[in-house]
């Protein structure tokens, strides 16, 4: 994240045994700092201008005439702006690029294609994608299955890859992006993809209810 930081502190949270401890810090722009010192100083003139307004309305004997009404409704979309700007900047906040979590991913394709014999070349688009912190923080596991899974099955040794045509080397890629307004993140690998026939007799093997008489790509995978 470029631009000038901050660090801002959360309440620490009291954590299950066993469980692996959360980050309680994050960098925060001293720009959104500024825009939530502004906010918040527009919420107290917001405040001190409501007050006025019910005091005037007390004193109003009659019917309320037309200069007390655009009172109202000043002070009404006064605070709907800035609450509404409030909301916003707080989820600004809370977001970060998505680097950190896929720079993690390095050392754990090195350390299983070490294992399983697999040359990878490793490679990671949209890093600066933002996401949510929490969200960040949550992704790592199932990534971590799913590049697990592309390594594993997916790639082939480089023997194979070579009686096929293909490089020895194979490629994996982690990738994030935004579209209409989701963010979508996936993993892709240029290996022979799914063995239909090995998940048929793995799932007779483990004792499936019934018979298996058809296994189709799309029942295994989209």
């Amino acid at each position: 994240m470029t631009g000038n930081t901050a660090q801002a502190d959360a309440k620490p949270q009291p954590q299950d045994a066993g469980k692996g401890s959360e980050i309680d810090r994050m960098p925060v722009k001293i720009s959104h700092l500024d825009t939530l010192l502004g906010l918040t100083g527009e919420i107290i003139i917001a405040a001190s201008n409501i007050s006025i307004l019910q005091r005037h309305l007390n004193n109003t004997e009659n019917e309320v005439d037309k200069e007390t009404m655009d009172m109202v409704k000043l002070a009404a979309m006064s605070t709907n702006r800035i609450s509404g700007d409030l909301h916003h900047l707080v989820m600004d906040i809370r977001m970060v690029p998505i680097k950190e979590t896929f720079l993690r991913f390095r050392r754990l394709v090195r350390d299983i294609a070490k294992k399983r014999g697999r040359q990878v070349n490793f490679e990671i688009v949209g890093e600066d994608t933002l996401v949510d912190k929490t969200v960040a923080e949550r992704l790592y596991e199932p990534l971590a299955h799913q590049i697990r899974n592309a390594i594993d099955h997916g790639l082939e040794d480089p023997l194979e890859r070579q009686h096929a045509g293909k490089n020895p080397t194979g490629n994996l890629t982690l990738s994030a992006y935004k579209k209409e307004g989701f963010t979508f993140v996936s993993v892709r690998d240029d290996g022979k993809g799914l063995d239909i026939d090995l998940i048929r007799q793995i799932a007779i093997e483990k004792a499936t209810p019934r018979p298996v008489r058809t296994c189709r790509r799309k029942s295994v995978a989209p």
